[in-house]
Parts: C-alpha cells; structure tokens; sequence
C-alpha cells in the first residue's frame, strides 16, 4: 500500500453560527451541539474513531443526527440547530443558501487515502499501474528545479 493523499474533516454549519467567525474548529468547539454524523454502518472504523477521539477528549454531543448522504444534513444545518461532519466533496456540495464549511483541526481524524495491491494479482493492467504509480510517487521527491544563474 501507498498513501495517495490525506485531508481533514470539514464541519458544516449556518453562516450566522458563532462558529463561522473561526477559520478551523475543534471538537471542543463543537461540544454541547447537536452533530450531524453518517450513519455508523457506512464506515464503522471512522465513525468509532470520531467517538473515541471525542471521548478521549471528553466532548460530548446534544444530540446526534444520521445521515446517509452529505445533501441530508442541510436541514439540520440551515436552520442553525446543528454542525455536520462532512468530506471535502460532501463539504463543497452543502456549503451554498445560508451554509458556510470549516475544516476540523484534529490531527486524530484525518482522513487518509491508499493505493493497495494485492502481491498475487496477475492482471497485467493493475500492476502496470501499480507500478508506473510507485515509480512517480518514489521519484516526485528527487526532482529539484536546478536554480538559475542571475547575473549581478
């Protein structure tokens, strides 16, 4: 496996919230509020990892709301009565009429993304891509851009 990339959480919520004014959130901003929260069997991992990491920390929702689907916390969201935790897509896609994102500064959530391969898969097009992919990932730290000679 190689990580491909790795982001945040984004929380949602109304434009007016107090919570708008920040440019990053953490869970202790968030405490006492209602959350809005995909529903645990979507990724039961991450949604334990979210609980946890609040537990830890001791923070606790009002309430809890589930979803399925990011479009499905707007309500909640607009009418300022919760936050919801959202991907970046999810995010971009709500944040629109009355409803502003902030990304989650919780070193603990982050959200991370693998290319996997399996040693015994004989498919010639999956390991050529596999293998063309760790070859760009191996030499993207190598290649420096020479630096110029500027005249004085």
């Amino acid at each position: 496996t190689v990580q491909v990339s790795e982001s945040s959480f984004y929380i949602g919520m109304a434009e007016d919230d107090e919570l708008a004014g920040q440019s990053s959130l953490t869970l202790e901003a968030i405490a006492d509020r209602c959350w809005v929260l995909f529903e645990r069997r979507l990724h039961p991992p991450l949604y334990d990892s979210i609980m946890q990491t609040a537990e830890e920390k001791h923070v606790k929702p009002a309430k809890i709301q589930h979803i399925t689907a990011p479009e499905e916390a707007f309500p909640f969201v607009a009418d300022a009565s919760c936050v919801a935790f959202l991907v970046k897509a999810g995010a971009l896609r709500l944040a629109r009429n009355g409803v502003t994102v902030r990304p989650l500064a919780e070193a603990a959530l982050s959200l991370k993304t693998y290319l996997a391969s399996r040693a015994d898969n004989e498919s010639k097009v999956a390991s050529a891509l596999v293998r063309g992919f760790m070859r760009k990932v191996s030499n993207a730290g190598r290649s420096k851009q020479p630096s110029l000679a500027i005249p004085a």
